[in-house]
């Protein structure tokens, strides 16, 4: 799907969340970009003091959220970000990989 070059700010997102009040697979409207959707896939404290992977079809996420298969990815954005739950955190991150999906 094409979005237009200039409001590349709207563009359709998935964005996977590890959240404190949210169960694992909740999900909702982004709060400020109505084209955007999130996905709890943490919840709570447990083991936040270790190294999480993540595994996750991308494509198969962002058709559930908008209908569509997407033409390519154009940007992964990768944040820590508490300030809407008035807590704090930190995070690290590394090897981040992306992976054809399996066509078996």
């Amino acid at each position: 799907m094409r979005e237009h070059s200039i409001l590349r700010w709207r563009t359709r997102a998935v964005n996977y969340v590890w959240s404190q009040q949210s169960e694992v697979g909740a999900n909702w409207p982004n709060p400020f970009a109505k084209q955007a959707h999130m996905l709890a896939t943490r919840s709570g404290k447990q083991e936040s003091d270790q190294w999480q992977t993540e595994t996750r079809d991308l494509q198969a996420d962002f058709e559930n959220f908008h209908g569509q298969a997407p033409d390519k990815i154009n940007a992964i954005a990768i944040m820590t970000d508490c300030d809407n739950s008035n807590s704090s955190a930190s995070a690290s991150y590394r090897r981040i990989r992306l992976h054809a999906r399996d066509t078996d």
